[in-house]
């Protein structure tokens, strides 16, 4: 039995993280709309999982970027800190 290829496994997880955060954020907005703490939450995980599902998919592309995707690959390192730090400090909320 062979193993499977790294990049294939990458994709399909990075893939696979980018619709559980789209899921998280239609959750977020339609079924926790009046819980706001629970609400941002959600939301932050959602955008931990997909910055780091976009990173993910640049990194295994290995082609030239466009400015576009240099630009969110650039911004999604500041926009995972910035809702982690947010998670960590909402953790307490209830």
């Amino acid at each position: 039995m062979t193993a499977p290829d790294p990049n294939v496994t990458a994709y399909v997880g990075s893939w696979i993280a980018m619709g559980l955060g789209a899921a998280l954020l239609i959750s977020a907005w339609t079924v926790f709309r009046r819980h706001e703490i629970r609400r941002h939450r959600l939301n932050d995980c959602a955008f931990v999982l997909i910055f780091g599902a976009f990173l993910v998919l640049t990194l295994v592309d290995g082609g030239p970027q466009q400015p576009l995707e240099w630009v969110v690959a650039i911004a999604s390192p500041i926009m995972i800190a910035a809702a982690l730090w947010r998670l960590f400090h909402t953790h307490e909320a209830k």
